[in-house]
């Protein structure tokens, strides 16, 4: 069976809870749900079964050369969709049709560094989505295997806990360790009445710590807590914007159906010092919230990624990660912390509460500090050496617990060998006072917790401490950062810890006096990262050595020996101390190649040897065309290749005779392996390509030839249809009782004849299409023009125009004829931009572009059934106005609008934010119709809206449509068009407008009605703040029970809007504000709940005076 090219083992916790042992191994049948205990829950010997990974959901990496090939992938960006939910390449598109894909999406916002994004493949990661019911694991294991597929994963979950509550930071032994703690009574099953323990002075010494010059730290000093969310406007924190990357929007309230886990982790690392419950480690820094939980509380692992992206790039310092995963590596998290750590972040997370011997992930990632838990009586958190007294996939302990009484869990403990992948670096308290979600949202009315625990308290508490060595030593670097806090630690010696570092714990507790005392740097040091042992180089190639380092050199020395260490050769000296250094490898073999890196008193080499070896031979393989393929005078293709060799750039040549003479397609391209190329006018069965590049060449296997274009209109074309026969360029389609006539009856528009479509049998479904063939190749604006009206209301979602770039292969829909609103038997202009509507849907214009236009219904004529077309024509607008060509920022009023617009010209935009409003400005020289259409890529709403010279409101297309069209009869002068987003929306887009059509109507489009909802959705009310009114969206997947309730923030019920049965498919309801009772609520913040079998979700909305 073909096996998966990802983790072979993995899960994802917060590590709060008692971590899952899944164990999915990869090409076996999907994991079946597991049993999970969280540690804040205390003894749970049965524990609840929850699932491993998002159903519905797998991620695939793309190779560079395979995203390279998909105009498709490259052309969407995050928040978008692929057109068509396929990449274009036949072995991954052959997998996603078998699964029945129905959604391919970036999976990772753009992170600001892009050539380090670049470097780690960021944007080649995507999220394939498929009904539920699919066998996920299946399904990646059948991409993994699939040419152009790099790395394949599951959206694994992590899930948060529930946080037991109660003040008092006279409790916090953490700061101030007087024996004060309260053990577990496992009589009563609480803290509250447990006798005190401790060993005095066993703490941080936090309050001398705070006694320093940096005090409670700064409040420039950010840490990010990557978690369920934190509570908005609690009293006790200090926070700066965040993000929810869980339900995709600008709102990180701990708000979730399983909230409070991340309100408690910020408080433990950064609680107010202000007289309320229990400061933090760093009371006086700032906490950014980001929210990685949807509103139903699941977290998946692409939200986790996407904070840590978000994170480097809005300032963060500190990033403090409560949660874990049983493997030892994930690449598209991986990319994620190496990115982060790169923009100078802080990293930490925790070991995991299974009392292991190996640490969770990412704490084992060497770019982050793992952090375990201390018990209050100078021991690593141990669990009980009696099995009936865990939790489930928790290891007994030889030594028995601790004396905090918590016998069902137990801090991870790693490998044997210090600041190695995999081991403890510090410990830090646990079981502590902190902050919870606010009055009767929380599980306490004080709004703060007593009993927190796991090594998810422990490692917040880190982070604190790490916040307030930036705070005192501001310049310092993430390196010296976690020099200092593991090279302070108090020294743990028990039974199980020697003296000095060990694998319980670490370098021990963590000491935030020590850690701020003085300002001297930490000890010089230097540490080889790249190449350490075991690579393969290549003579003569460039590569780039990397180092970390602590200390304040600045500059390092680099050396280079081929026999091991035992001599070297100066590579470059007093080059900066940045952490990299291009290198030129020599020319000399080696298997025994180090390097070296000296910076102050500090001295690195590499673990182990290196080899150096000669390059392969260059070898380039054509691939397309290979010999036998008949192409196309005119059209488009992707000449392909694969190569072996260190050269980067290729010549391509086209021969006409077998090979004999060529004639120079490219010279110097990049060898990305794919080039376009416009096949050449000529006729020839002895076409041949060649592909040239450093001592290599290669030519297609066989002749290819090259045919004319047949029966494929050059432009302008137009026709009436008057001579009552199709022309050479139309074909027509029909199934069951479908048909296409050219007939003088039911009035055409102008001449003899029409073409009507109906069905000539009543009550029989039938599609009726007929096809114009079009020659575009070298063609870039294109207009189609023609006059439709319907018979009797159209409400089929097949009605409309159809684009195919393959010759009719496949198609996709780029316009609705479904408007069951328009007056019957009415004649209508329609004007498209072929080209705008060619790219929002992923095609290219080439030499077998094919225009349907088609309808699907059950009725004739006679039966007010059908639609007719007239006076077809598909043009290139000539002599183009100067217009703009891009989007210039600012430009978010009307005073520095762009334009003028061109007509018939598609102006490209972006709108980039909730406050981004695009203005444009034209001339209308004659008075006439106006027709505009908005093209948006993806799935965003954006609206247009028209203001005449006085900046009045004239028109407006603001449907959900796609494209966005719509028509204003507009006198002579100047007009605006202002393009935004619907509540916060964002996309690009492209924006059109004709004009001076005499009677031009462009028909108000419904948009695309969807194939069928494939999920339950409940959407955000608009308008939202609201005062006298607001609608409520949803989506049904299939039919049922649905209760939908207003509820007020203590919880209290308000109204009820809908409870029965409903249809599946989208919904609305409205709510005026007023209780079951008809009474008027007062201003503040409400929640709406829908509840459906298997579902429910809630949403916050709030009504102002």
């Amino acid at each position: 069976m073909r096996r998966l090219r990802m983790p072979a083992v993995v899960r994802a916790v917060l590590t709060s809870l008692a971590a899952l042992a899944f164990a999915l191994t990869l090409a076996v049948a999907p994991a079946a749900a597991r049993p999970f205990a969280p540690v804040q829950g205390g003894f749970q010997p049965n524990a609840p079964d929850v699932p491993e990974h998002v159903p519905g959901r797998v991620l695939v990496k793309l190779t560079s050369a395979a995203r390279a090939s998909s105009f498709r992938a490259q052309a969407t960006r995050f928040g978008g969709a692929v057109a068509g939910a396929r990449f274009g390449i036949d072995a991954i598109d052959g997998v996603l049709d078998n699964a029945g894909a129905t959604a391919v999406a970036p999976s990772y916002l753009e992170p600001a560094n892009a050539v380090e994004a670049a470097r780690l493949g960021v944007a080649r990661w995507y999220t394939v989505s498929f009904d539920e019911s699919q066998d996920a694991v299946d399904i990646a294991n059948q991409l993994s295997t699939a040419d152009g597929v790099e790395a394949v994963s599951l959206d694994w979950i992590a899930f948060p806990a529930v946080v037991p509550a109660d003040p008092l930071h006279a409790m916090h032994w953490g700061h101030n360790n007087t024996a004060q703690m309260l053990s577990y009574n496992w009589t009563n099953n609480n803290h509250e009445t447990g006798s005190p323990v401790g060993t005095v002075g066993f703490d941080t010494n936090a309050q001398a710590a705070w006694d320093a010059a940096q005090g409670y730290g700064s409040a420039s000093v950010i840490i990010a807590i990557i978690d369920s969310g934190v509570q908005t406007g609690h009293p006790d924190l200090t926070q700066v914007a965040g993000y929810d990357f869980g339900d995709n929007d600008a709102n990180p309230d701990d708000n979730s159906s399983q909230a409070g886990h991340g309100t408690a982790c910020a408080g433990v690392a950064a609680a107010n010092a202000n007289s309320l419950g229990s400061a933090g480690a760093a009371p006086n820094c700032s906490i950014m919230p980001l929210k990685v939980a949807n509103s139903a509380g699941t977290m998946s692992f692409t939200s986790i990624q996407n904070a840590l992206y978000w994170a480097a790039d809005h300032g963060a310092n500190i990033i403090s990660m409560s949660l874990g995963a049983a493997i030892a590596s994930d690449a598209a998290t991986d990319a994620a912390i190496t990115y982060a750590y790169n923009a100078g972040c802080v990293i930490l997370a925790a070991t995991g509460n299974e009392n292991k011997s190996t640490i969770s992930y990412p704490a084992i990632n060497p770019n982050v500090i793992g952090v375990g838990a201390a018990s209050p009586c100078g021991d690593r958190k141990r669990s009980s050496s009696l099995s009936t007294e865990v939790n489930p996939g928790v290891s007994t302990d030889p030594r028995g617990y601790t004396c905090d009484g918590e016998r069902w869990w137990g801090s991870n403990y790693g490998v044997a060998t210090a600041d190695a992948g995999g081991a403890v670096d510090v410990i830090a308290p646990t079981i502590l006072p902190t902050t919870d979600r606010l009055g009767s949202l929380g599980y306490d009315a004080s709004d703060y917790s007593k009993w927190f625990n796991g090594t998810s308290c422990a490692t917040p508490y880190a982070a604190g401490v790490c916040a307030l060595i930036k705070s005192a030593n501001p310049t310092w670097t993430n390196a010296q950062i976690r020099a200092r806090l593991t090279s302070t630690a108090q020294d743990v010696v028990n039974a199980e810890s020697g003296a000095g570092w060990d694998r319980y714990a670490g370098y021990g507790m963590v000491d935030a006096a020590a850690a701020v005392a003085g300002a001297v740097p930490p000890t010089d040091q230097v540490t080889v990262t790249y190449p350490n042992g075991g690579e393969s180089l290549t003579t003569n190639s460039t590569v780039n050595i990397t180092w970390t380092s602590v200390g304040s050199f600045t500059t390092v020395n680099l050396d280079y020996s081929s026999d091991g260490g035992t001599t070297w050769t100066s590579i470059a000296a007093n080059t900066p101390n940045d952490g990299t250094q291009a290198w030129t490898v020599p020319a000399a073999t080696t298997t025994t190649g180090r390097v070296r890196v000296s910076g102050g008193t500090a001295t690195d080499m590499s673990n182990a040897n290196f080899t150096i070896a000669a390059p392969p031979a260059d070898q380039v393989t054509v691939t397309y065309p290979n010999g036998g393929e008949s192409l196309v005078a005119g059209s488009s293709v992707n000449i392909t290749w694969t190569s072996v060799g260190s050269f980067t750039t290729v010549n391509l040549d086209y021969s006409s005779d077998g090979g004999t003479t060529w004639t120079s397609i490219v010279a110097g391209t990049p060898n990305d392996g794919t080039q376009a190329w416009t096949v050449p006018a000529g006729t020839t069965t002895t076409g041949r390509v060649r592909v040239s590049g450093g001592t290599a060449t290669d030519m297609s296997n066989a002749n290819f030839s090259i045919v004319l274009s047949t029966g494929y209109a050059s432009l302008p074309y137009s026709t009436s249809f008057d001579s009552g026969v199709l022309d050479a360029y139309w074909s027509t389609f029909v199934t069951a009782s479908g048909r296409v006539q050219l007939l003088t009856t039911n009035t055409p528009h102008s001449g003899a004849r029409h073409m009507v479509m109906d069905c000539s049998v009543a009550n029989n479904y039938s599609v009726a299409a007929a096809d114009l063939k079009l020659n575009l190749s070298g063609v870039t604006q294109a207009n189609l023009s023609f006059w439709w009206k319907d018979f009797g209301d159209e409400t089929q979602t097949q009605d409309g125009i159809y684009f195919s770039n393959n010759g009719g292969t496949t198609f996709t829909k780029v316009y609705s004829l479904a408007p069951a609103s328009f007056s019957n038997n009415t004649w209508r202009n329609v004007v498209l931009d072929v080209d705008a509507l060619a790219a929002t849907a992923g095609l290219a214009l080439n030499g077998t572009f094919v225009v349907r236009f088609e309808q699907y219904d059950n009725q004739p004529v006679s039966g007010a059934d059908g639609m007719a077309f007239d006076d077809i024509s598909v043009t290139i607008p000539a002599s183009l106005p100067a217009g703009i060509s891009a989007e210039t920022e600012p430009n978010d009023a009307s005073t520095t609008a762009n334009g003028p617009v061109g007509t018939g010209r598609a102006v490209s935009g972006a709108v980039g934010s909730s406050t981004d409003n695009d203005w444009y400005y034209l001339d209308v020289t004659t008075a006439g119709t106006l027709n505009l259409s908005l093209a948006i890529t993806g799935t965003a709403d954006l609206d247009w809206y028209l203001y005449n010279s006085a900046l009045t409101q004239v028109a407006q297309g603001y449907s959900t449509a796609n494209p966005e069209v719509g028509t204003y009869s507009a006198t002579a002068g100047r007009y605006y068009v202002k393009v935004n987003g619907y509540l916060g929306a964002t996309a690009s887009y492209a924006l059109t407008v004709t004009g001076g059509l005499a009677n031009a109507n462009i028909p108000p489009q419904k948009g695309l009605a969807p194939l069928g909802v494939i999920a339950n959705a409940m959407h955000q009310n608009s308008p939202n703040p609201f005062s006298t009114g607001t609608s409520i969206r949803f989506s049904l997947a299939q039919r049922g029970h649905v209760n939908v309730q207003v509820i007020d923030a203590s919880g209290r019920h308000v109204a009820t809007l809908q409870d029965g049965e409903m249809p599946a498919g989208q919904h609305q309801l409205e709510w005026a504000g007023r209780t079951s009772q008809g009474t008027r609520v007062a201003a503040g913040v409400y929640f709406y709940r829908l509840t459906t079998p298997g579902f429910t979700q809630t949403r916050k909305m709030v009504v102002t005076n």
